[in-house]
């Protein structure tokens, strides 16, 4: 009899105790990771995580920090993540690594104008004088884009120059030891290489409006699995940009203090990039519109370049996230 009391207690405490469990779960929003490499656009998950914005909207929002795009391309094809920020160019890349893991474009993070730069060291006149030169670009595809559309303006192709791979932190002393003679970078590694004095922007994305975006991807499967919890991304980053335009100072604070840079550094940096309310992202996701352009446009140009096989897959782009977050009443 008191074995049957023992294990009716034991039964009535292992429920009870999976009840709370339970009842815990039930009480904390999902997580989700997104990972955040060195660029002010992608710091505004980081925002919403730190000041908050995140569970309103019924996510737990988690940040990763990772050294380079490559190495958030390398973790999203494997799996590890289901969302990512990259550059169009950056998406193409992932594309072709794994087709059956292309992804979904979901929102615009920014339009780049005057952000990606071609940094040269002063003792070259000009970008004609780079043929035949060692440029450092990046390990992902972005950095050869943007050599391609720098070099384009002035008669050069990528090939009448050596790219060199190079870690975005080492560009600067590539530079300055004479590794190199101009480097393909952005923001904060460019403010290292303005900093340093011995070389000057000869061009920079102003020159070439709307070619270079960066833009919030998810996995096609946890799309298709999730679909609140990507609208609820949406709204996330929405109500960052909103909590950064009514609180500059301290928002700036935090993000520039997470990139490694000043306050006046990460402002300066944004003044070369361009936001999208959701009204626009709209018009800018719809189908035939300027993200789907955009794409193709970058993925001829990465073919041309030898850098993407032909006939390699582009990502869908999908409008609903931003239609369900414009449908939802802002707080």
């Amino acid at each position: 009899m008191r074995r049957m009391r023992r294990r009716g207690a034991l039964a009535t405490a292992a429920l009870l105790g999976g009840l709370q469990l339970l009842a815990g779960c039930i009480g904390e929003p999902p997580q989700l990771q997104v990972p955040v490499s060195g660029w002010p656009a992608y710091e505004y998950f980081y925002l919403a995580e730190n000041s908050g914005l995140d569970r309103p909207e019924g996510l737990a929002i988690r940040s990763i920090q990772l050294p380079d795009p490559q190495a958030v391309i390398n973790a999203f094809a494997r799996g590890k993540f289901q969302v990512a920020q990259l550059s169009a160019a950056e998406v193409i890349d992932l594309c072709n690594r794994v087709p059956e893991g292309c992804p979904v474009v979901v929102l615009v993070l920014d339009a780049s104008e005057g952000g990606d730069q071609l940094a040269v060291h002063n003792s070259v006149p000009s970008i004609a004088a780079l043929k035949g030169r060692r440029v450092a670009v990046t390990f992902s595809t972005l950095g050869p884009f943007i050599l391609h559309l720098a070099l384009e303006r002035h008669g050069l192709r990528l090939s009448d120059v050596q790219t060199q791979h190079v870690p975005l932190e080492r560009m600067e002393p590539a530079l300055a030891k004479g590794e190199v003679v101009a480097a393909a970078t952005y923001p904060p590694f460019s403010e290292a290489i303005r900093a340093a004095g011995h070389s000057r922007t000869l061009f920079d994305s102003r020159e070439t409006p709307g070619e270079i975006l960066d833009l919030l991807v998810v996995d096609r499967q946890f799309l298709q699995q999730h679909p609140q919890r990507v609208n609820a991304l949406v709204r996330v980053w929405e109500r960052a940009q909103r909590h950064a335009r009514t609180h500059p100072d301290a928002s700036v604070s935090r993000m520039a203090r997470r990139e490694g840079i000043s306050p006046a550094a990460f402002r300066e940096a944004e003044r070369g990039l361009r936001y999208f309310d959701l009204p626009q992202q709209l018009e800018l996701l719809q189908a035939g519109g300027a993200v789907e352009r955009n794409l193709r446009r970058v993925q001829g140009a990465l073919q041309e370049l030898g850098v993407s096989p032909a006939g390699g897959v582009r990502p869908a782009v999908d409008a609903a996230p931003v239609q369900a977050a414009l449908q939802q009443p802002a707080p």
